[in-house]
């Protein structure tokens, strides 16, 4: 995984967050979209910092045309 570009939808959850870190600790260039901050501080996303290891962005899927813009602006290859 080393150099690559990895996207992870729900990266602030407890799955995500365990495969952020990992594919990180790999040397993937990790992008994660989430709709939301856990609030709890006992999370692993927050006790890990994860934030502080990717790239991240919290929007509504809802918003399909924000999420497109997102990726394109950015140039990620899906």
């Amino acid at each position: 995984y080393k150099d690559k570009k990895i996207f992870i939808t729900g990266h602030t959850g407890f799955k995500g967050s365990w495969l952020s870190l990992m594919l990180k600790q790999a040397g993937a260039n990790i992008i994660g979209i989430s709709d939301s901050v856990p609030r709890q501080n006992d999370t692993f996303y927050k006790i890990a910092q994860i934030d502080k290891h990717i790239t991240h962005y919290f929007l509504s899927f809802n918003y399909i045309l924000q999420f497109y813009y997102t990726i394109n602006i950015k140039k990620y290859k899906l």
